[in-house]
């Protein structure tokens, strides 16, 4: 009885340990799928930084017609073709939306200082009069004619029109015709389902050339299914390439499993931790959460066999290890950047969930045992280790360094097709793609001396700037006079004619009461309402100008037509933003409102930030290192190989011509710091036995395994992520195999020797 019972509870302890996995794992499967929401569009990412920029930004793009809208041009689609497609967006969750709604005919009274003075008088002239009641009469026999009797009726002269026209005009917002009815605007649905817009989007492709299509879900789901297929591909690759590791190292099974249970637990639970903070996940975290089966196996590898190992030794190198981790990812937490934030908690999930499933198997781990190799060590002394450190640093100096710049297209798949419909829309667009906006705060009233002294100065290009269409008030007062004048004798003429032909509309007389002359700003902030674009916006008690910042932009003039309208105009002259005007307003910081250029400035910014943070990191690390070790030398060998990582990099640089240093990159050093110190932490603390040197090795092939394979992936982001690693580590899994630092007490000449072969314990050989 006792014989089988002993039999039996190995087996009952397996069950135990494994439903006991089986349970936490279904626990928190379950509390991710009810709360997980998948998003991989990094503008929303980008968008939750906050800060004033941020607030300005938004609200300038809040009236834009192509933000969350998806567009088609459908003109050589029958009918049969453009239903199908219609459908299958109404499917979806698409809605229609209008390109552009013109303010009401009322509305555009209030422009009509704005015309000029002799466009008044031009259009209530007697023969424009006679011409305006031809054109009503003929439109009011039409059918459907009765619209436009209600302009008519509500802008009798046809002046807001005629603004409306030439300012649209002026500005590239012209293609109002036929052209424009074949563009059709959809509001995208919230949230994105992306295999949903997929199926759009293959629709469209379907089509061929006889359709075309722009928009921000269709980047957003191809970065999502590269994104889907590099977590399969580099994920299956990575588990697979540890696996025959294990298998070749320990000849079982069991590791195999534990590896793969375990991380499957720590995807979910870096998941998990993401989404208590978080609302929406992005596709990239999840890419990069991949890669945890390389940190895992690394805990497990470290963390088992230590009665094979040097005992307490390796206790104090798997704290060295996971300190350095820890405080690393910690420190990312105080960052801006919402996807580095997420990166650092599912990695911080990631590490805690694995942490528990070891925890459950910890008896397990005890029975593993590696094969350990033995190869020649070179010995550098103290001495030697210093002059490496400050050959290092002469080398980071002298080596060119890269720029830290960050490109929104690093985000995002390289895709020829999208690629191709982009630079069709751009090319119907014209000078409606306010491409490199930039917002100028307005200093005091100054907003037309500061705007030309900018100009001036080549920082503002407003050639195609409503401010051009603005008038001196003097200008508009004479305008409003004229218009007082003779609106009562033009309005009983209209009237007239209109009930010859038995048509009669009841007339605004009161118009020209309300008319009054705009400043510059007043006039930009109503016209804010008249096109796609802000012009102006007050943001937190300061006033914006948004205008084109295009490098090297020059002063220009108003144009024959204006000039000899009215003369030079108020404030408004191409001189007047010259000489001490022109150097008084030169510090005004303009900040840019281009969505590429604002994401690369921000991206640029967070990837500033994260140097500092990695920095504070290092001095976090160095101080817990100086505590578990207490010998400056010791702490000296941990950074040593970072330092020549970062030579390496350097150098690759300057010979590749890659001399840009991204957001991704320093992403990829967060793992670099924890890898590299995480090796030679390790070979320091356990004083460089075989069996921990082994295990080092084993871990060293793993990230080469599972950061390797990510250079296959097409998503930017992962692929970068996978070079940079790869990189730190053929830098410094050498290093930490290779160079021994002699232990306490030991002579060296300060050179490098080959130190005599240290005993393996009884247990490698049987291993071996």
């Amino acid at each position: 009885m006792s014989a089988s019972t002993h039999d039996a509870s190995p087996i009952l302890g397996a069950f135990r340990r494994w439903g006991l996995l089986a349970l936490f794992t279904g626990l928190i499967f379950f509390v991710v799928q009810e709360r997980f929401v998948l998003d991989d569009d990094p503008i929303r990412s980008l968008r939750a930084q906050g800060g004033p920029e941020a607030e300005l930004f938004d609200r300038y793009h809040e009236r834009s017609v192509f933000d969350g809208k998806v567009f088609l041009e459908v003109s050589c689609l029958n009918e049969a073709e453009l239903s199908a497609i219609k459908g299958l967006m109404a499917d979806i969750g698409y809605t229609p939306a209008q390109l552009f709604q013109p303010p009401t005919p009322a509305r555009m009274l209030d422009f009509v200082p704005l015309v000029g003075e002799r466009a008044v008088r031009e259009a209530l002239s007697d023969e424009a009069i006679d011409a305006r009641a031809e054109e009503a009469i003929a439109f009011a026999f039409l059918p459907g004619g009765a619209p436009f009797l209600g302009q008519v009726e509500q802008d009798p002269f046809g002046l807001g029109q005629r603004f409306l026209k030439q300012t649209l005009a002026s500005l590239g917002f012209s293609a109002a015709g036929r052209e424009a009815a074949h563009i059709l605007a959809f509001e995208s649905p919230s949230p994105i389902v992306y295999d949903e817009v997929g199926r759009l989007y293959d629709a469209l492709i379907a089509l061929g050339n006889r359709v075309h299509f722009i928009g921000a879900d269709f980047y957003a789901y191809e970065s999502y299914r590269d994104a889907q297929r590099d977590i399969v591909v580099c994920t299956a690759l990575s588990t697979l390439v540890n696996l025959l590791l294990f298998l070749f190292f320990t000849r079982r099974l069991g590791p195999m499993f534990l590896l793969l249970a375990g991380s499957a637990v720590s995807y979910l639970s870096g998941v998990l931790l993401v989404g208590l903070f978080y609302e929406r996940v992005f596709a990239v975290v999840l890419a990069f959460a991949s890669t945890f089966v390389g940190f895992n196996n690394e805990y497990l590898v470290h963390l088992s066999a230590l009665p094979q190992g040097s005992g307490k030794k390796s206790l104090l190198g798997i704290w060295s290890a996971v300190g350095t981790t820890l405080l690393g990812f910690v420190v990312l937490l105080i960052g801006q950047s919402v996807i580095v934030r997420q990166m650092a908690l599912a990695s911080l999930g990631g590490m805690a969930g694995f942490l528990v499933v070891l925890f459950i198997f910890r008896k397990k781990l005890g029975e593993i045992r590696y094969r350990t190799f033995h190869w020649k060590k070179f010995t550098i002394g103290r001495r030697a280790l210093v002059a490496v450190a400050a050959l290092s640093a002469i080398a980071l100096f002298l080596l060119p360094k890269p720029r830290v710049a960050t490109d929104l297209k690093d985000f995002r798949t390289d895709s020829p097709t999208l690629a191709a419909e982009e630079r069709y829309f751009m090319g119907k667009l014209g000078e409606a793609k306010l491409s490199h906006v930039v917002a100028m705060p307005i200093v005091g009233d100054k907003l037309v001396e500061q705007a030309r002294a900018l100009e001036a100065s080549g920082r503002l290009d407003l050639t195609a700037h409503p401010l051009n269409a603005w008038r001196s008030i003097d200008e508009q007062n004479a305008a409003i006079a004229a218009f007082e004048e003779k609106a009562p004798g033009a309005i009983r003429r209209l009237r007239d004619k209109l009930e010859e032909a038995g048509i009669s509309l009841s007339f605004d007389t009161d118009a020209a009461a309300r008319l009054k002359a705009l400043s510059a700003y007043d006039f930009l902030a109503a016209l804010n309402e008249l096109a796609p674009a802000k012009w102006v916006d007050e943001v937190r008690g300061q006033k914006f100008l948004f205008a084109s910042g295009l490098p090297g932009a020059v002063a220009v003039s108003l144009g024959s037509d204006r000039a000899s309208e009215g003369g030079a105009q108020e404030g408004v002259s191409p001189t007047s933003g010259g000489g001490a005007m022109e150097t008084a307003f030169s510090a005004v910081e303009l900040t840019p409102m281009n969505p590429k250029d604002h994401f690369d400035a921000m991206l640029t910014g967070l990837s500033r930030e994260l140097a500092v943070l990695f920095a504070l990191g290092l001095l976090a690390m160095c101080a817990y290192l100086a505590l578990l070790h207490k010998k400056p030398i010791r702490v000296l060998y941990v950074f040593v190989p970072l330092a020549l990582i970062a030579v390496a990099f350097l150098a690759h640089g300057a010979i590749t011509g890659h001399a840009a240093l991204s957001i991704i990159h320093f992403v990829g050093f967060a793992l670099v710091i924890a890898l590299a110190t995480d090796y030679a932490s390790v070979a320091m603390s356990v004083e460089h036995h075989e069996v921990e040197l082994s295990k080092i090795l084993i871990t060293a092939l793993s990230t080469l395994g599972t950061f390797g394979v990510l250079l296959l992936a097409k998503n930017p982001v992962i692929a970068v992520l996978g070079h940079t690693v790869t990189l730190a580590c053929l830098v410094a899994a050498p290093f930490a195999l290779f160079i021994w630092l002699p232990r306490e007490g030991t002579a060296t000449d300060g050179g490098t020797t080959a130190p005599a072969e240290t005993d393996s314990p009884l247990a490698d050989k049987e291993a071996a």
